[in-house]
């Protein structure tokens, strides 16, 4: 891909001669090639005959190899092409303390949080509101964030006979299995005797199939992506398309919890919804005044 078949702006991502860097402007139409590491003058710049776009993966090992803040823990990404990008790091002054550097589209914010909750704040925050609002932390006061919140187990997924379903406590107070496809009765449900913990990934494929679940020729949802915003898959987002509709819908997943699922008309929302579901009663509806104070579209599809 060369210069003109792309319309380079400043401070864009390039990969030239196979190094991934940075178009810095040097005239009308002309560009240098920086590294992203040390000073630069941008006359100095050597000029960018050719170059190509790298792959989001060059860019996040790219802003790792230039981080310089502290020791990199973890890389989170998640919304449409990666669009919000976290690195949790523990801070080269004080090792004891973790913090989360903030990026969005790959660019750096100059933000950081020292939660990953207040982090999704943030860069919402940023995102509509720029860098001057207090709007993340009038947030986290109404969600409650700093609050502790015990962890929530649902009705147990387990995996018997390689089948992944619910175990579901029967009257005898024995668990029986269900595989969520079938109407049941909780006592003729077959009890339980032996049974492994489904992985993560198989979690994801049993709540796709139940999204997906009541498919016919009226009525069908396609399963688009799957947003896991943490590696310990607290928060998992399921977007799928209302094909007789042609709406897209985002469905949160609360420890993968179907109690708290929700569905809403955006990514953003989703995940105002997922904090909201964590700090919260069922019944709050914190997550829509969070909207309005952060500014988030009001999409009603």
């Amino acid at each position: 891909m060369t210069v003109a078949n792309i319309q380079l702006k400043n401070m864009d991502f390039v990969k030239v001669n196979g190094v991934v860097g940075y178009a810095i402007k040097k005239s009308e139409n002309v560009f240098g090639f920086y590294s992203g590491k040390g000073g630069y003058s941008p006359s100095s710049l050597p000029t960018i005959e050719d170059f190509s776009v790298p792959t989001n993966e060059e860019k996040v090992q790219h802003l790792k190899s230039i981080f310089v803040w502290g020791t990199i823990k973890h890389v989170y990404q998640f919304g449409a092409n990666s669009e919000y990008l976290v690195f949790e790091y523990q801070d080269y002054h004080d090792k004891s303390q973790t913090v989360f550097h903030l990026y969005r589209h790959f660019k750096d914010i100059s933000r950081g949080a020292y939660s990953f909750d207040k982090a999704l704040l943030t860069l919402l925050e940023y995102k509509y509101q720029g860098l001057n609002s207090q709007a993340a932390e009038g947030c986290a006061r109404l969600l409650e964030i700093d609050r502790h919140v015990p962890s929530v187990e649902s009705d147990r997924l387990v995996k018997v006979n390689g089948v992944v379903g619910f175990s579901i406590k029967k009257s005898n107070g024995t668990f029986g299995f269900w595989d969520g496809r079938s109407i049941y009765s909780t006592d003729d449900l077959e009890t339980i005797t032996t049974f492994e913990q489904p992985s993560n990934e198989e979690k994801i494929e049993f709540f796709k199939m139940r999204i997906t679940l009541y498919n016919n020729s009226v009525s069908s949802k396609k399963i688009l992506n799957v947003h896991v915003l943490h590696d310990n898959y607290e928060y998992v987002i399921f977007e799928y398309e209302q094909t007789n509709e042609n709406k897209v819908y985002f469905q949160t997943m609360l420890n993968f919890d179907e109690s708290f699922a929700r569905c809403y008309y955006s990514f953003d929302s989703a995940v105002l919804g997922l904090l909201n579901r964590k700090y919260q009663d069922l019944n709050s509806q914190m997550d829509m005044l969070c909207e309005r104070i952060l500014e988030i579209p009001q999409l009603t599809q």
